[in-house]
């Protein structure tokens, strides 16, 4: 199993990266980590192999804009938490689909055949995990029918977005990607820890594709094009965040309507929202090397303790533990 990467802002043009088979891990899991600093972009990835599974934690830090044609020999399951950032796949396989992924998105997707070409134009911190047929029928024993229309066109081997649209990471997936980021055993134990959480994660996608279904299906469409225009206001305007009053303003729907409907589709408050966002910007900073009171500035805070309050409630840890790696 094997990936190919080529790019004009790689030293050697092309980058090969082999997998072990199945992304089964000798002794049962598999640990390994590499930092890339290259023209474009200064990257960390710290990698788990399981037994069927392989987990990817990445913080990218770019210099400019970069794109890479990407090539795998295997068929491509895969769950992408982009926490920060964005991620475009164009393909160049007729039957299959792009894949896009915007900040606090998360997307799951089967693509028999993977040759297309990858786009990235900001900072970016995502949870990857690449998943095997194996896997799936170990955890479902082997009936994928429970996985509706995804199931089925694995079964077909035909290309399949879980959603049409990207999900919004929610605080109950954050809450497992922090468990799985910052896991506390060593090996075998380890191993079954993620294995759990990893099998809860994607029981999460599924259901919130259900309850998203549902929720567009009861909505206005107008009112779901002004919901996602409020989102892409707030990212847009951290530096200066807009307030709700403003937000509704801006994108034509009431205040009170805003806010009611807003958790209705997203599963979170605005205020809520906004924090998150917020705070994962200023998060990305400071893995890329700002300061925290750069980050604060940035994400929009105008007192640097109220930023730090923040940042400790939502993740646990102080924004100053980022830089000195004690998090």
């Amino acid at each position: 199993m094997k990936s190919i990467f080529k790019s004009s802002t790689f030293a050697e043009r092309c980058h090969i990266v082999k997998y072990p088979d199945g992304f089964n891990a000798e002794g049962g899991i598999e640990e390994t980590g590499r930092s890339v600093d290259c023209a474009c972009f200064k990257e960390r990835v710290r990698s788990t192999f399981l037994q069927g599974i392989h987990i990817e934690e990445r913080h990218v830090e770019l210099k400019e804009a970069y794109q890479i044609d990407v090539q795998h020999d295997f068929p491509f399951l895969k769950m992408q938490f982009e926490l920060e950032g964005y991620s475009l796949f164009e393909s160049g396989i007729g039957a299959i689909p792009d894949v896009e992924i915007c900040g606090n998105h998360h997307q799951l997707f089967y693509l028999p055949e993977v040759k297309g070409r990858l786009s990235y134009h900001r900072n970016r911190s995502t949870l990857e995990i690449k998943l095997t047929f194996d896997f799936l029928n170990r955890v479902f024993s082997g009936n994928l029918d429970v996985l509706l229309h995804f199931g089925k066109a694995i079964s077909n081997n035909s290309a399949q977005l879980l959603s049409s649209k990207p999900m919004p990471i929610n605080m109950q997936m954050r809450n497992l990607i922090q468990d799985i980021r910052n896991c506390p055993y060593q090996g075998l134990m380890k191993k079954v820890l993620l294995e759990c959480k990893v099998t809860e994660l994607l029981l999460m996608q599924l259901s919130q594709c259900t309850g998203e279904e549902e929720k567009r299906a009861s909505l206005n469409p107008s009112d779901i094009d002004k919901l996602y225009y409020v989102k892409e206001l707030i990212a847009e305007n951290l530096h200066q965040p807009k307030t709700i009053l403003q937000l509704s303003q801006i994108a034509g729907i009431n205040d009170f309507k805003l806010k009611k409907e807003f958790k209705r589709l997203f599963g979170d408050t605005l205020f809520g929202h906004l924090t998150k966002v917020r705070l994962d910007h200023a998060r990305g900073l400071i893995l890329s090397g700002s300061t925290v009171s750069e980050a604060s500035i940035a994400a929009g805070y105008r007192h640097q303790q109220h930023f730090t309050n923040a940042f400790k409630r939502h993740y646990g840890y102080l924004p100053s533990q980022i830089r000195h790696g004690d998090y």
